[in-house]
């Protein structure tokens, strides 16, 4: 029997290492961009995209609920979280006029839109990967918003143990990878261009945008990348290709090993 192939190629291994590196001189070039027509702009671009994300989060799940024909009141929890809720917290963060509470009152919703899936999940012995995924989401945004609520108010001083900007993008990337998963599961089933796929394409994008405005809003775009990093994400690509490919051969083994 041949030797089975590597699942990693070298330039998909590459674009991995490199991808950190294109992202962040993306932000800056799109910060230096829009700061070039007004520095006002600039400095409210990462609540702006957050803002429409937040928008692409309801339409996107508006479009799944056409797609099946029914919206019930787990649909309604995320749809309502996310619109009104967190376009009233971006918006007015936007505007200058800040609205934690709207976060804390977001992540209340997404407890109503997920606790039970999971509960469903748990009682019929059913994968429960993606509601676990937007339980912890909805413990995150939560939390988020009772530190910012309790900063506005002066009950705390200082956000416990890490700075409300990093509960931010740690919110938004719980979010990106629970859309992101269900997206791949529905391109490897081959699912059709419908309104459903749709729906989860756009709460990608959707996702995306939040991990942009938050990324902006933590400074990344300040980050310098030096050229030696491109070095080292060339041999990091090489790393992971070697890995993948002992992975392929241990694998390929214990299978033989089983026959």
């Amino acid at each position: 029997m041949g030797r089975l192939a590597p699942v990693l190629d070298f330039p998909q291994a590459l674009v991995v290492s490199t991808a950190p590196l294109v992202y962040l001189k993306f932000l800056q070039t799109l910060h230096r961009s829009v700061s070039r027509v007004s520095r006002h702009h600039a400095e409210g671009l990462g609540n702006l995209l957050k803002f429409v994300g937040a928008t692409c989060f309801a339409v996107g799940h508006g479009l799944q609920c056409l797609h099946k024909g029914s919206a019930e009141y787990t649909d309604w929890g995320y749809i309502l979280a996310c619109t009104p809720c967190l376009n009233l917290a971006f918006g007015g963060a936007l505007l200058g006029r800040p609205y934690p509470s709207a976060l804390l009152a977001s992540g209340l919703l997404l407890h109503v839109a997920y606790d039970p899936l999971l509960l469903r999940a748990w009682r019929a012995g059913a994968e429960k990967l993606l509601p676990g995924i937007g339980v912890a989401a909805a413990m995150l945004l939560t939390w988020l918003g009772t530190v910012a609520t309790l900063l506005e108010h002066s009950v705390l001083s200082s956000s416990p143990l890490l700075p409300v900007p990093v509960y931010a993008m740690m919110t938004c990337c719980s979010f990106g990878l629970g859309n992101s998963v269900k997206l791949q599961r529905l391109l490897s089933a081959k699912e059709a261009c419908n309104k459903a796929f749709l729906g989860q394409v756009l709460k990608v994008f959707a996702s995306s945008l939040l991990l942009t405005g938050n990324g902006l809003g933590l400074g990344w775009h300040k980050l310098r990348v030096r050229r030696h990093a491109w070095m080292c994400s060339v041999v990091l690509a090489a790393c992971l290709r070697t890995f993948a490919a002992k992975a392929a051969e241990k694998q390929q083994k214990q299978t033989e090993k089983c026959q």
